[in-house]
């Protein structure tokens, strides 16, 4: 759609009102605000005392990319950050070690995903999945991150807390519908224990370098994960 309104003022009206609501990272693309999913590209210039612009619907466009932004940044199946994003929102945080003062990273990974798929299928563990994601949604921390990294491994960052004790309230909080019944087969009646393990790292205990602290929790959520088994840690 291309359109140029004659009249100047009106013109310069729909200018100022369209500027109010830009389409962040993208130039010259803005948002119509009382339209849903509705995006314009705006070109305008002063000739001769004269005000020009033109009009471009770009919806179908902006939407599309959108929906491509969100497959490459969300895990489809349970909705929480994909690894890639989940990096680099890390490298933003990090950015900052002012929010970092009182921080942990947290690596998670279920315990019986192979065991679900064998006995009930596929589709049951992705349900299994799904409800593990939905016990570390439960924390309450005001800055936050989740992200599944990939199968059944999953992060979490917590920062900027107020003391170490809030950090500690947190990290127990994912902790907290651990080893919960599930129904994974109502037609049977068949419940199993939701059970993952876990481990983190805090920020300046374990190091200052988020891949350090990852590797860190990862080997704290290995031996949380052998223990589990009455199996001897190394």
């Amino acid at each position: 759609m291309q359109k140029i309104l004659p009249d100047s003022n009106l013109f310069k009206e729909k200018l100022l009102e369209i500027k109010q609501n830009p389409l962040e990272n993208e130039e010259n693309i803005f948002c119509i605000s009382d339209e849903e999913n509705r995006y314009i590209k705006m070109e305008a210039f002063e000739k001769d005392n004269n005000i020009f612009g033109i009009l471009l619907d770009v919806s179908e466009d902006i939407t599309q990319k959108k929906k491509l932004e969100h497959e490459r940044d969300y895990d489809l199946l349970t909705g929480l950050y994909s690894r890639r994003a989940f990096y680099q929102k890390l490298d933003e945080v990090f950015a900052t070690p002012d929010k970092l003062v009182h921080s942990a990273l947290v690596v998670i990974d279920s315990d019986n995903l192979k065991q679900i798929n064998d006995n009930y299928g596929h589709d049951k563990g992705d349900l299994y999945l799904c409800e593990i994601a939905d016990c570390l949604r439960v924390c309450s921390a005001p800055d936050h991150m989740i992200a599944r990294l990939g199968g059944d491994e999953f992060a979490v960052i917590i920062y900027n807390c107020n003391d170490r004790q809030e950090l500690l309230h947190h990290l127990e909080d994912l902790n907290r519908d651990n080893e919960k019944d599930l129904l994974i087969h109502s037609e049977i009646e068949c419940k199993v224990t939701l059970s993952y393990s876990m481990g983190y790292a805090i920020y300046g205990d374990d190091g200052t370098d988020y891949h350090i602290l990852l590797k860190q929790a990862d080997i704290q959520m290995y031996k949380n994960k052998m223990t589990k088994k009455g199996m001897p840690v190394r």
